[in-house]
């Protein structure tokens, strides 16, 4: 079958009867929020409604730009092999939990392995910690931000690490708070380290 040049694609009749086009912006809100403020149509053919992706309320613009982050970071850890080669980490080091987050300002992946935190940024910012020199970790509320306009809306949470040198680690965005703190706490835990 022959393709069409870009007049004829404008031209088919899927799109000249206009019954059948979306007006919706979709780089806004989802596609349930999208089609629960609209009035049903008659004529259109049933809607079904789909479930939103990448967590409550994520857009379009959200979904790409999650995929073009997990496209970049995927290079570098695909693989145990690979993730073991980026971080330098031990031949027996094996991943046990991936999680989206922020460090810093800046998006990436928290890889908790057998041995480490590893943190990948699309910038490629790399950072590893030890279990060794990790002295706490928890889930700490954000002060400010939308909270302090919106006193109804829930808070940021962030997944704060506290660090023998009296630093600390701030991880923000992670979607899977729970399972993520699970996971870094058996980690340690499975090395020795109680974490507080």
């Amino acid at each position: 079958q022959k393709r069409m040049d870009a007049q004829q694609a404008l031209d088919h009749r899927w799109l000249k009867d206009g019954k059948q086009a979306s007006t919706h912006n979709l780089f806004e809100g989802n596609a349930m929020a999208m089609s629960r403020n609209t009035p049903p149509n008659p004529d259109s053919p049933k809607e079904v409604e789909a479930e939103p992706m990448e967590g409550e309320g994520a857009g379009m613009k959200d979904i790409f730009a999650d995929y073009q982050l997990d496209r970049q970071l995927d290079r570098a850890t695909s693989n145990i092999n690979r993730l073991r080669e980026t971080f330098g980490l031990p031949s027996d080091s094996e991943r046990l939990g991936k999680f989206k987050c922020a460090y810093s300002g800046q998006a990436g992946i928290l890889h908790v392995t057998t041995y480490h935190l590893c943190f990948l940024g699309a910038k490629a910012r790399k950072m590893t910690i030890p279990y060794g020199d990790i002295t706490t970790v928890g889930m700490q509320a954000k002060k400010g931000g939308l909270k302090a306009l919106l006193p109804f809306a829930a808070p940021a949470i962030s997944l704060n690490v506290g660090l023998k040198n009296n630093g600390s680690a701030t991880f923000t965005g992670i979607v899977e708070k729970d399972a993520c703190l699970k996971t870094i706490v058996a980690a340690a835990k499975e090395r020795g380290v109680t974490l507080g």
